[in-house]
């Protein structure tokens, strides 16, 4: 029987803007080897396959993203496509859920990445 560890790495990034936090985020997402990534408070308006590159592994390649809203916010999950194939992605305004077909056994693994307001006034929209 195969038998495969997986493993999960969530951070709250700040900001993927600037070139040394890239470097930051590659660097610890190097040594880590996690199966699965949850970035948080990416800032990014749009990720560009080019961008995604600055920051992500190779064996990372796949990935979504919610996109932030001005210079706040931004949800990006990514994950290994040797170990599973992503079935469904469902996208809410402050959460990504991504499903995944495990190529091992066959089985689904479910991810939500959630990045929540910070402003009050907002909290409500938060359980939409």
């Amino acid at each position: 029987m195969l038998t495969k560890t997986l493993s999960f790495f969530s951070w709250n990034v700040r900001g993927l803007g600037q070139a040394s936090r890239c470097e930051d985020v590659l660097s610890e997402l190097l040594s880590s080897r996690p199966s699965f990534v949850a970035l948080q408070e990416t800032q990014l308006q749009h990720t560009s396959a080019l961008k995604a590159k600055t920051f992500l592994p190779k064996r990372l390649s796949s990935w979504d993203t919610i996109n932030s809203t001005g210079a706040s916010g931004g949800i990006l999950s990514a994950w290994d496509n040797n170990l599973c194939t992503c079935t469904l992605s469902h996208k809410c305004r402050y959460s990504l859920t991504t499903t995944f077909t495990l190529t091992a056994d066959g089985s689904l693994l479910s991810l939500t990445n959630v990045y929540a307001p910070t402003k009050h006034d907002e909290k409500s929209a938060f359980s939409l």
